[in-house]
């Protein structure tokens, strides 16, 4: 945590010359579009009292890829962007970009694992708030609790669809895109559901067999889901649920195939050996 409280600069909260007052912090998250615009105006009081302003430039890390900080950034000014990370893979994809009310690193809390990465999009102004303290807040307001966790975040949603896909050897180019398409119409489900939607794909969404299609074999787990007519819009191949074809295992490197004085194959041409050849 040492290296986000020392790239980041703190502010106080009523620092005049930046306007981030608390009431101002509360009437941009309300103003906003994120998942915390409707809540109560006590709950948001406590939820900034809670936290600290924290600037960033732009390109400034927020959340590295592959790291639990323990935090959430809600953004009060500028943007910051959003990246899924899909295991395996060294580059995160960019999906989103969340300007004032947006919640960075809320991907993350739900899944309870880190499935995301978030930079500055510009020079923004950011709440942290340590996700504990949010956990024990929602648990003040039950409503809004069921709203946030009935929220399908599109980093959740694309590290479950890559990783099927990686592991099914399925086009993982495709992935962004689609769960682009998708997240407006994915839903959430846990527990037994009386109301489960026809015609839907889902993954399963905690636990050791995360990111795997989800049967009602495997009972009641949180399981994300969206119509599979948008798999097949795609040209994406049904793939069984077993786990499907896996990927084929990444080569070492070659210096550790073959001893260079002893197994090097002698490679012939029309013009002689290899070596020989000017």
């Amino acid at each position: 945590m040492n290296w986000l409280l020392n790239g980041l600069n703190h502010e106080p909260m009523g620092d005049p010359r930046n306007n981030t007052s608390k009431s101002a912090v509360i009437n941009r998250i309300t103003a906003g579009e994120g998942p915390l615009s409707g809540a109560s105006l006590a709950w948001l009081d406590a939820l900034v009292a809670s936290g600290r302003l924290v600037r960033a430039s732009i390109g400034q890390v927020l959340i590295p890829p592959g790291q639990s900080l323990g935090h959430i950034f809600v953004v009060i000014e500028g943007r910051v962007r959003l990246l899924g990370i899909c295991p395996g893979v060294p580059h995160p994809e960019l999906l989103a970009t969340l300007s004032a009310g947006g919640v960075a690193g809320l991907g993350s809390y739900l899944a309870n694992a880190p499935i995301e990465a978030v930079t500055a999009a510009a020079d923004c102004v950011c709440l942290m708030v340590e996700t504990k303290r949010f956990e024990e807040l929602l648990a003040e307001d039950l409503a809004l609790r069921t709203a946030i966790y009935e929220q399908v975040v599109m980093t959740e949603l694309y590290n479950l669809v890559s990783s099927d896909f990686a592991r099914c050897a399925l086009d993982l180019s495709k992935a962004p895109d689609l769960v682009r398409q998708a997240l407006g119409q994915a839903q959430v489900r846990t527990g037994e559901s009386m109301d489960e939607p026809q015609g839907f794909t889902w993954w399963i969404a905690e636990g050791e067999f995360r990111s795997r299609r989800w049967t009602p074999q495997d009972g009641p787990v949180r399981r994300i889901g969206f119509p599979s007519a948008i798999l097949e819009s795609s040209e994406v191949p049904a793939v069984p649920v077993e786990a499907g074809i896996p990927a084929p295992p990444e080569l070492p490197q070659a210096e550790t195939l073959l001893d260079p004085l002893v197994d090097y194959p002698v490679l012939t041409t029309q013009n002689g050996p290899l070596e020989e050849v000017v």
